[in-house]
């Protein structure tokens, strides 16, 4: 088999649309006039921000995604781009690559305040030095081990020319579930207690305590799977955002 383009994964998703929303394009367009409020807590009941990473994300779709099933959910959130983000109980940072030290010392200090900040890394999709600056930064600020990605496609069995095992991700929290997934992940070296999703027996998200906070990694876009109306995936965000 041959491993699967970025296009040929979304179309086998249902052909989803990686143009933004509208009200995805007003927010970034307004983004330059957000002021930095890494030091203000947020508004009372704010718990969701979303982070649109500008030109560090190359999953466009993901952060469609994740607006969508946001908005499926019901869960007020805000728009926020790098470099300005709001300190909230839950940061969601989809498609994106790390790139330099200060956006990975953004997230990080937000999680040392208090903050859940999930990187949802789109690394496995960019330039081979992009992911090699993204394997640095990780394992310096939150202390990840990732491995080059893997092409699910190219995983066949010698003697049937088959896939060595289902392709699922398995994930294991906040909910136990299964993704159904043709695309590439970036293996984890996670101990078992820091691991929450699995590729056969490959960790792909792990969840890290971090100050006060924490940072959870996905080595597996799970934004495209929102965007295609996945009813595992929305039920895996659903729980993320009431844990």
């Amino acid at each position: 088999m041959t491993a699967l383009s970025r296009r040929e994964f979304l179309t086998r998703l249902g052909g989803a649309s990686a143009t933004l929303p509208l009200d995805l394009i007003r927010a970034r367009r307004a983004g330059a006039v957000i002021p930095a409020l890494l030091s203000s807590p947020s508004p009372k009941g704010q718990r969701v921000v979303l982070v649109d990473p500008g030109g560090r994300c190359v999953l466009r779709e993901s952060v469609a995604g994740f607006a969508q099933g946001l908005a499926a959910a019901g869960v007020a959130h805000e728009l926020f781009q790098a470099g300005a983000i709001r300190l909230s109980k839950l940061l969601l940072v989809p498609g994106a690559t790390l790139g330099s030290l200060a956006f990975t010392e953004e997230l990080c200090a937000c999680a040392e305040r208090g903050t859940t900040v999930l990187y949802e890394s789109g690394a496995a999709y960019a330039a081979p030095q992009a992911f090699a600056t993204e394997q640095r930064l990780l394992a310096r600020c939150f202390g990840v081990d990732v491995r080059p990605p893997v092409h699910l496609g190219t995983e066949t069995s010698e003697a049937a020319g088959e896939p060595r095992c289902t392709p699922y991700i398995v994930y294991a929290w906040p909910t136990r579930l299964h993704v159904r997934d043709f695309s590439r992940i970036i293996p984890v070296v996670a101990p078992t207690s820091c691991a929450m999703a699995t590729y056969g027996e490959t960790p792909v998200a792990c969840r890290r305590e971090v100050g006060r906070g924490a940072f959870i990694f996905l080595g597996s876009p799970l934004g495209p799977h929102l965007l295609a109306n996945d009813r595992e995936a929305h039920a895996w965000l659903r729980a993320l955002v009431a844990a």
